[in-house]
């Protein structure tokens, strides 16, 4: 790929993501949904695997023409993709979303922790009725 070359970026999902935006003049973004992806991934460098439970990956692969250089899933797992042609597929390399949820979800499980040891949903329940009782809840 020569520095003049726009990487075409072939994003399995219809809907437009907004922060793709910033790859404009940079980069060709074409959507398209499972039914397309065999037809189109030949004129790929890169796709890019949204919708982390679909198959069609598995079912374009490796298809007729050549293939995207680099796979990468906004999932954290990639079993999803592998099928035997990826999987076999040394010229491709395929990358995840490993990590990105990391904080994200210690943060909801700190949460969920704390709601329930101090029963925020019953405290909600009786602030919606209006009523004050004193009540113990458990230390975290």
């Amino acid at each position: 790929m020569t520095s003049s070359h726009r990487p075409h970026l072939l994003v399995l999902d219809t809907e437009p993501r907004p922060r793709l935006g910033r790859l404009t003049g940079r980069a060709t973004i074409e959507y398209v949904d499972a039914s397309m992806l065999a037809e189109r991934l030949p004129y790929a460098d890169v796709l890019l695997v949204w919708d982390f439970a679909s198959r069609a990956v598995r079912d374009a692969w490796p298809g007729d023409g050549p293939r995207p250089r680099w796979v990468h899933t906004a999932s954290a797992g990639v079993d999803h993709l592998l099928g035997p042609g990826l999987a076999a597929d040394e010229d491709t390399v395929v990358t995840n979303a490993r990590g990105v949820f990391d904080a994200p979800i210690a943060e909801y499980v700190a949460a969920l922790v704390l709601a329930m040891a101090k029963d925020l949903p019953h405290s909600w329940e009786l602030q919606g009725r209006r009523e004050w009782r004193h009540r113990e809840t458990l230390r975290v």
